[in-house]
């Protein structure tokens, strides 16, 4: 019986160590009408250059969606839209992220 009460606990442990897990610290969610890619990225600046943080794939209804484990450092970020590699200026605020 003890064995089955530490099998349980232990599954228990992990369950909800996979469900913190699944929650992303951010989650940003970015629509383009006309725009027909399947990636777009999230860039940074630092210094006088730009650099890329992330990749976001489109999904069937075209939303492309930004999701990471951490947090963003607050400030001003670039969606960039390849191929020619515009770019549109968002911010990001210190908390909430989604």
């Amino acid at each position: 019986m003890n064995t089955r009460f530490l099998t349980l606990i232990s599954f228990l442990a992990l369950a909800l160590g996979k469900l913190q897990a699944a929650d992303p610290a951010y989650s940003i969610q970015v629509s383009i009408s006309g725009f027909s890619q399947k990636e777009i990225y999230l860039g940074y600046y630092l210094g006088d250059k730009q650099y890329l943080r992330d990749t976001a794939v489109a999904d069937a209804k075209g939303l492309y969606t930004f999701e990471g484990t951490e947090l963003l450092p607050a400030g001003v970020y670039i969606v960039v839209l390849p191929p020619d590699n515009n770019f549109f200026q968002i911010l990001i605020p210190e908390k909430e992220q989604k």
